[in-house]
């Protein structure tokens, strides 16, 4: 990647400008972003923004023809208006484009962000063959590996607290929800949820570093699991 004090060395100002602004404006919304969800408790407050903003910016290195800005903003802001947090998935869109505007994204640019925001998303493109840019699948990857290994073992635990779901109720069986507006009504334990969606998220990973690390953090959820049935059945 190309830094600033290259550019200044060959004289190209206006590209420099393009830089300072990129950067201000990736900023601006991460500032943006954290007063919106610092304090939020379902496990996707701030600090997942955060992680999947920077393994983002780590999957991005291998694909130098990913738009870097498109990656960064779509990740930082692919939470701001989801229903688990608006408590109403209509409000999503609404939501994205009233910061957007807020921000200064230019129309153009505002549509191509909301665009990869909008393909990511696992409730509105499960089952889905779609073919997606290098940008939505390094961002999509960036979440999903958020929702493995020890993080998604927590973030799954605070999710379904807020929900008011059990950790495990062992007269539960896997369901085959066909709509995730079935899924969000539903009263699976924390447990159960593993196995109707976290264990699958590794073979619905697209970039080839993103499956190396899913591989580790689905094999650290299935050690768990392991451990959590021998707990439970109380043979530890």
């Amino acid at each position: 990647m190309i830094s600033i004090i290259d550019l200044a060395s060959k004289n190209d100002y206006s590209e420099i400008h393009i830089m300072l602004s990129s950067n201000q404006l990736i900023h601006k919304t991460a500032e943006y972003v954290k007063q919106k969800m610092l304090h939020e408790s379902t496990g996707h407050d701030w600090w997942h923004v955060f992680r999947v903003w920077n393994m983002a910016k780590l999957l991005s290195t291998s694909y130098s023809e990913a738009d870097l800005l498109k990656v960064e903003l779509a990740a930082l802001l692919h939470d701001l208006g989801d229903y688990k947090i608006t408590g109403s998935s209509d409000a999503e869109e609404g939501i994205l484009r009233s910061a957007m505007d807020e921000l200064g994204f230019t129309p153009e640019f505002k549509e191509e962000v909301l665009e990869i925001i909008d393909k990511i998303s696992y409730s509105k493109n499960v089952g889905s063959s779609e073919v997606l840019s290098i940008e939505a699948q390094i961002v999509q990857d960036a979440d999903r590996l958020d929702a493995l290994g020890a993080l998604g073992i927590a973030r799954v635990f605070a999710t379904s607290g807020k929900a008011g779901r059990s950790i495990y109720d062992p007269t539960q069986t896997i369901q085959n929800y066909k709509t995730m507006g079935e899924r969000r009504i539903s009263n699976s334990s924390a447990i159960l949820h593993f196995d109707e969606k976290l264990l699958v998220l590794r073979d619905m990973l697209n970039t080839k570093e993103a499956k190396k690390i899913g591989k580790k953090r689905h094999q650290y959820m299935l050690n768990y699991l392991l451990e959590f049935y021998a707990e439970w059945s109380g043979k530890d």
